[in-house]
């Protein structure tokens, strides 16, 4: 991906670190979908041959650069869950906007690639063998309610804050059909949110039904989201050493904070 810099408008041009033209159609996707809310950047202009898009400039500061401290952390993970849900709240019906920009992929058929992707993966270890299974068995089994258009991305660089509160989300090009219980485990994923402060907004709002106990096949899956994803555009596997190490900050880590709330 290049970015232009300086100025009010991003030129995002999508590399060839996988499907540049598959990158292109599901970041123009998400904004055909989305594209009415202010959480996002206006999409000024989409070029096809190409391969690149013009959107305007996220106001405010990457939360990458932040360093929040403990109840500044709380109340931005807050604002951030409750912004995401009103973000996904606004789509009209996929319909079209599926065949047209998706391959009329849908979240089973998303959760099935990702499991057989892991079903061809390379390790090195019986450790790495057995986290990659378990990852495999939870893409497998969980199950698919309503589709929503999502994304797999939503880590700290791409949330930008300005006065104190989240201002806009930002790099849409992982986005995929999926359901809010897969939006959930990806949104938990990251350790810069607070664990248990994004789970109570998901559960307020309706975007996760259960308890904290339920959300464990979910963060395997996001986590197992993010390997097949790596794994589909570059054919290299992770390192026992990274796998151990991501398995336990993005799932082990976060289900003890879940519980505990620190």
């Amino acid at each position: 991906m290049a970015l232009s810099t300086g100025g009010t408008l991003v030129r995002k041009v999508y590399n060839d670190n996988g499907d540049p033209l598959g990158k292109y159609l599901r970041e123009v996707g998400f904004y055909a979908h989305y594209g009415s809310s202010e959480l996002i950047p206006d999409l000024v202009e989409s070029l096809l041959d190409q391969r690149a898009v013009v959107i305007t400039r996220a106001p405010g500061t990457r939360c990458s650069e932040l360093q929040p401290d403990g109840d500044s952390r709380a109340g931005l993970s807050a604002d951030y869950a409750e912004k995401v849900v009103d973000l996904l709240s606004m789509g009209p019906d996929l319909g079209t906007l599926k065949q047209r920009y998706y391959d009329s992929v849908g979240a089973s058929a998303y959760r099935d690639r990702v499991a057989a992707i892991l079903g061809d993966y390379p390790t090195g270890s019986r450790q790495a063998e057995e986290i990659v299974r378990r990852l495999r068995v939870a893409a497998s089994r969980i199950t698919i309610t309503d589709e929503v258009l999502i994304k797999l991305d939503w880590n700290a660089s791409n949330v930008f804050v300005e006065g104190g509160v989240v201002s806009q989300f930002i790099d849409f090009e992982q986005a995929f059909v999926g359901t809010r219980e897969m939006l959930t485990g990806i949104l938990l994923h990251n350790p810069f949110w607070c664990a248990r402060t994004v789970f109570g907004v998901l559960c307020r709002r309706g975007m996760f039904r259960g308890s904290s106990a339920d959300v464990l096949p979910y963060l395997d899956f996001a986590l197992a989201a993010v390997i097949a994803d790596a794994f589909e555009r570059n054919g290299r596997p992770w390192s026992e050493r990274r796998l151990e190490t991501a398995y336990r900050r993005h799932v082990v880590d976060r289900v003890a904070e879940l519980s505990t709330g620190s």
